[in-house]
Protein backbone atom coordinates (compact mmCIF):
# COMPACT_ATOMS: atom_id res chain seq x y z
CA UNK A 1 0.00 0.00 0.00
CA UNK A 2 1.75 3.51 -0.96
CA UNK A 3 0.17 5.25 1.77
CA UNK A 4 1.46 3.04 4.71
CA UNK A 5 4.84 3.77 2.38
CA UNK A 6 4.13 7.21 2.29
CA UNK A 7 2.94 6.89 6.44
CA UNK A 8 6.37 5.31 7.23
CA UNK A 9 8.42 8.24 5.22
CA UNK A 10 6.71 10.55 7.59
CA UNK A 11 7.18 8.85 10.80
CA UNK A 12 10.91 8.90 10.07
CA UNK A 13 11.06 12.43 8.97
CA UNK A 14 9.05 13.12 12.52
CA UNK A 15 5.76 13.97 10.55
CA UNK A 16 3.31 11.98 13.24
CA UNK A 17 0.15 14.04 12.57
CA UNK A 18 0.54 14.52 8.69
CA UNK A 19 1.06 10.13 8.85
CA UNK A 20 -1.96 9.36 10.77
CA UNK A 21 -4.73 10.09 8.34
CA UNK A 22 -2.70 8.27 6.08
CA UNK A 23 -2.64 5.15 8.07
CA UNK A 24 -6.28 5.24 9.12
CA UNK A 25 -6.80 4.65 5.02
CA UNK A 26 -4.53 1.79 5.34
CA UNK A 27 -6.45 0.00 8.03
CA UNK A 28 -9.64 0.56 6.46
CA UNK A 29 -8.89 -1.27 3.41
CA UNK A 30 -6.56 -3.83 5.38
CA UNK A 31 -8.08 -4.09 9.03
CA UNK A 32 -6.26 -6.69 10.19
CA UNK A 33 -2.78 -4.90 8.84
CA UNK A 34 -1.07 -5.27 12.58
CA UNK A 35 1.91 -3.15 11.06
CA UNK A 36 -0.37 -0.06 10.87
CA UNK A 37 -2.15 -0.32 13.83
CA UNK A 38 1.37 -0.59 15.39
CA UNK A 39 2.70 2.74 13.29
CA UNK A 40 -0.76 4.70 14.29
CA UNK A 41 -0.40 3.72 17.68
CA UNK A 42 3.48 5.15 17.79
CA UNK A 43 2.74 8.13 15.59
CA UNK A 44 -0.40 8.83 18.16
CA UNK A 45 2.30 8.32 21.51
CA UNK A 46 5.18 10.38 19.87
CA UNK A 47 2.34 13.39 19.19
CA UNK A 48 1.77 13.64 22.93
CA UNK A 49 -1.19 11.24 23.85
CA UNK A 50 0.61 7.76 25.19
CA UNK A 51 -3.21 6.94 26.73
CA UNK A 52 -4.61 7.16 23.13
CA UNK A 53 -1.53 4.98 21.64
CA UNK A 54 -2.85 1.66 23.88
CA UNK A 55 -5.74 1.55 21.44
CA UNK A 56 -3.67 0.55 18.46
CA UNK A 57 -1.25 -1.32 20.39
CA UNK A 58 -3.79 -3.30 21.64
CA UNK A 59 -5.83 -3.90 18.41
CA UNK A 60 -2.36 -4.86 16.50
CA UNK A 61 -1.52 -7.20 19.11
CA UNK A 62 -5.07 -8.74 18.89
CA UNK A 63 -4.40 -8.98 14.86
CA UNK A 64 -0.49 -10.68 15.72
CA UNK A 65 0.27 -11.65 19.54
CA UNK A 66 3.99 -12.06 18.75
CA UNK A 67 4.33 -8.23 17.21
CA UNK A 68 7.29 -7.83 19.00
CA UNK A 69 7.65 -3.97 17.60
CA UNK A 70 4.15 -3.23 19.48
CA UNK A 71 5.33 -4.97 22.62
CA UNK A 72 8.40 -2.97 22.70
CA UNK A 73 6.06 0.25 21.64
CA UNK A 74 3.15 -0.59 24.34
CA UNK A 75 5.78 -0.65 27.21
CA UNK A 76 7.25 2.12 26.95
CA UNK A 77 3.34 3.64 26.33
CA UNK A 78 2.94 1.87 29.60
CA UNK A 79 6.26 3.35 31.37
CA UNK A 80 5.22 7.15 29.97
CA UNK A 81 2.09 6.43 31.57
CA UNK A 82 3.46 5.25 35.06
CA UNK A 83 2.40 1.78 34.47
CA UNK A 84 5.38 -0.21 35.26
CA UNK A 85 4.27 -3.63 35.89
CA UNK A 86 2.29 -3.40 32.07
CA UNK A 87 5.55 -2.94 30.80
CA UNK A 88 7.22 -5.59 32.62
CA UNK A 89 5.22 -7.52 31.23
CA UNK A 90 5.58 -6.79 27.76
CA UNK A 91 9.32 -7.12 28.65
CA UNK A 92 8.59 -10.50 29.81
CA UNK A 93 6.91 -11.31 26.48
CA UNK A 94 9.64 -9.90 24.25
CA UNK A 95 12.16 -12.04 26.45
CA UNK A 96 10.38 -15.40 25.16
CA UNK A 97 9.71 -14.04 21.72
CA UNK A 98 13.39 -13.09 20.98
CA UNK A 99 14.77 -16.03 21.87
CA UNK A 100 18.34 -15.05 21.18
CA UNK A 101 17.62 -11.42 22.06
CA UNK A 102 16.37 -8.68 19.27
CA UNK A 103 16.54 -5.06 19.38
CA UNK A 104 12.82 -4.24 20.48
CA UNK A 105 13.74 -6.43 23.67
CA UNK A 106 17.46 -4.46 24.17
CA UNK A 107 15.25 -0.88 23.85
CA UNK A 108 12.36 -1.71 26.27
CA UNK A 109 14.77 -3.62 28.75
CA UNK A 110 16.53 -0.20 28.79
CA UNK A 111 13.72 1.70 28.92
CA UNK A 112 12.57 0.23 31.99
CA UNK A 113 16.17 -0.06 33.71
CA UNK A 114 15.88 3.78 33.27
CA UNK A 115 12.29 4.10 34.45
CA UNK A 116 13.54 2.61 37.33
CA UNK A 117 16.33 5.34 37.90
CA UNK A 118 13.57 8.06 38.14
CA UNK A 119 14.16 8.53 33.90
CA UNK A 120 10.75 8.69 32.81
CA UNK A 121 10.76 7.78 28.88
CA UNK A 122 9.63 11.22 26.69
CA UNK A 123 7.04 10.96 23.45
Amino acid sequence: DPNYGSAKSMIDAKNYAGALPLLQQVVAKDPKNADAFTLMGYATRKSGDANGSLQYYNTALGIDPKHIGAHEYVGEAYLQLDRLPEAEQHLARLDSLCTFGCQEYRDLKAAVAAYKTGKKPTN
